[in-house]
């Protein structure tokens, strides 16, 4: 019985199995979608809808703006649905196709609304070069549109399209900008549909720059013209700002490639820059012909005589020195002797030393071969004898006394004759009557009290090196003044510089490189050809005559200039040979003794 009953169960669940799977077989294929219309905006949108369904089935549309993700599949899916903007004023629809084996296709509408009238453009504005370019613009628009270029910018601005109907890229060509201004003009874009404002898009273009090619002549004096060659520049000549080595000089005569200037006076040399409008140019370098005009004070051909202006004679004159009402001192070193030239011309001899060489008592009364001369603030003259290395005193009554020295060459610190000189050549005195010397062949400065102590303030034999005192070193010191702090400039000249040694001692370079040329510029920049005497004026700039016959101007600030030419009042050039002594008045007159051609010049003005 057991048996039986297990046998008709097991029966009956094959049975129930059986028709399970019939049943599912014979399932009816199904699709459904749980949208069948889709609405959306203009604007790029999204959305989606739910197929439902035991079958493959697949999406098809024939409009490019729709997008169904994913298109195909099997069973249910969720399908994402991407419109494109609808730039159109009109509203657009479309029908996707879902279909699947077995069952009827579902259509599902999709609307998207039209847009709004709009028109835009990439740029609200345009910068354009002076020498012309292509450039662009980019409207958006859904309506017709239309560009003008206005009557007066269609000379220099023109483009490929000027209407359209829909969006479009715009190619616009800007000719070269030939005149010296910058110039300006405003595209104006306007639609067919009166709701929308019309667009403006300013197009500026640059002035051409200004650019200066050459400038001749190179070297120009005051009051000269020089013409400037280039491009940019304005054919107005009042347009066209010039300034040289800073000042402004008058334009006399412009083209748009040419400008005539007149040189300032005493403009000096330095960059020209050319200015027209808003552009400019600058170019290095003019170099100014500073012209100094000079009179003869005294001196006509080698030999000695005294008396007024040219009648007096001098041989290889060298340093000078003034006194406070104007007399003028010449070391007159050929001649052994001291002279002096009072303001009306008159030339004298001063008294001799007695005798000027200590092993010969029948010496004359003259000096051993003087090299300069020093005044201090009591009227006593210093002289500097460097044949018999020596210092002298003149005083202003006449008496002539040895100060220092005057032995066989050598380098001894002391007090008088115990002192020893090597060739002394440049002398200057301070307020406390010392006096200070360059002690040519020994390469030191030294400093000689009124009471002719000597001691050694800077150098410590041959060379170039920078330090204080003794870590210094001199090659052939010539000459040196003090200026009003104390400070003492020196004629380095085989070191072809010009040092400076302050009241501590340092010695440092204020002017020149060693290199051994006329070069001007400022400190190192400069350059000098053995710098022979030294002067300086009431405002601290100190005057050089180099042994290229030229006068060297140092400011303060260590900018070097050169005297370049020398005229006569009859417009006759001046050449000079040696200008081994110099020395300024209060007014700026600069005096040279010319030591080659035995006369004493001064420069009354400098242009």
């Amino acid at each position: 019985m057991r048996f039986l009953f297990s046998v008709i169960a097991t029966s009956l669940a094959i049975i129930l199995c059986n028709c399970s799977k019939h049943q599912e077989q014979t399932l009816p294929p199904s699709l459904t979608i749980d949208k069948l219309n889709l609405s959306l905006s203009s604007a790029v949108s999204h959305d989606s809808f739910l197929i439902s369904s035991n079958v493959n089935w697949r999406i098809s549309s024939v409009s490019s703006w729709v997008t169904a993700t994913p298109g195909s599949g099997s069973g249910s899916a969720l399908v994402h649905i991407d419109l494109q903007r609808n730039s159109s004023l009109s509203s657009r629809s479309a029908d996707l196709t879902i279909r699947a084996t077995g069952v009827n296709d579902i259509v599902m509408h999709i609307t998207q609304n039209g847009s709004a009238p709009f028109m835009t453009v990439d740029k609200d504005s345009l910068h354009e070069q002076a020498q012309g370019q292509l450039d662009s613009i980019v409207v958006t628009a859904n309506v017709p549109w239309n560009l003008v270029i206005p009557s007066g910018a269609s000379s220099w601005i023109s483009s490929d399209k000027t209407s359209d109907t829909t969006d479009s890229k715009v190619h616009l060509t800007i000719s070269a900008n030939t005149t010296t201004n910058s110039r300006t003009a405003a595209i104006n874009l306007s639609s067919t549909n009166t709701s929308l404002a019309p667009i403006a898009v300013t197009v500026t273009q640059e002035q051409p720059d200004v650019v200066i090619s050459t400038f001749a002549p190179f070297h120009a004096r005051g009051e000269a013209t020089i013409t400037i060659d280039g491009n940019g520049f304005s054919p107005i000549a009042t347009e066209n700002q010039v300034k040289i080595n800073g000042v402004t000089a008058t334009v006399n005569a412009a083209t748009a490639n040419s400008i005539t200037v007149t040189v300032p006076a005493k403009v000096g040399s330095g960059p020209i820059e050319v200015k027209v409008n808003t552009k400019s140019d600058t170019a290095f370098n003019f170099t100014y012909d500073w012209v100094g005009n000079v009179v003869l004070v005294a001196g006509s051909t080698a030999g000695y005589l005294d008396g007024n202006g040219p009648n007096a004679q001098f041989l290889r004159p060298a340093g000078l020195a003034l006194d406070k009402v104007g007399n003028l001192y010449v070391a007159d070193y050929a001649n052994y002797r001291v002279r002096k030239i009072s303001p009306s011309g008159d030339v004298t001899t001063l008294p001799g030393r007695v005798p000027y060489d200590p092993n010969n008592p029948g010496s004359p009364l003259i000096y051993g071969l003087p090299s300069d001369v020093a005044l201090d603030d009591t009227g006593n003259i210093y002289v500097t004898e460097t044949n018999s290395n020596a210092v002298s005193k003149i005083s202003p009554s006449g008496q002539v006394t040895l100060l220092a020295g005057g032995n066989a060459p050598g380098y001894i610190d002391g007090t008088g004759t115990a002192a020893s000189f090597y060739w002394p050549c440049g002398i200057t005195t301070d307020a406390s009557g010392n006096s200070f010397v360059a002690d040519f062949n020994n390469y030191r400065i030294r400093k000689v009290t009124s009471t002719g102590v000597v001691t050694t303030i800077a150098g410590g034999g041959g060379g170039f090196s920078e330090g204080t005192g003794a870590a210094a070193n001199f090659n052939r010191p010539y000459s040196l003044v003090l200026d009003r702090s104390g400070n003492l400039f020196v004629t380095d000249f085989y070191n072809e510089r010009i040092r400076k040694i302050t009241p501590a001692g340092e010695v440092t370079t204020f002017a020149g490189n060693g290199g051994s040329a006329i070069t001007d510029g400022i400190g190192a920049e400069a350059q000098f050809n053995n710098p022979l005497d030294i002067a300086i004026d009431e405002t601290g700039n100190l005057y050089v005559g180099d042994n290229s016959d030229k006068i060297r101007i140092i400011t303060p600030s260590a900018k070097v200039t050169t005297i370049g030419t020398y005229e006569d009042p009859n417009g006759s050039l001046v050449e000079f040979n040696g200008l081994y002594g110099i020395v300024v008045d209060p007014n700026g007159i600069i005096y040279v003794s010319d030591y080659a051609n035995n006369k004493i010049w001064k420069i009354v003005s400098i242009q």
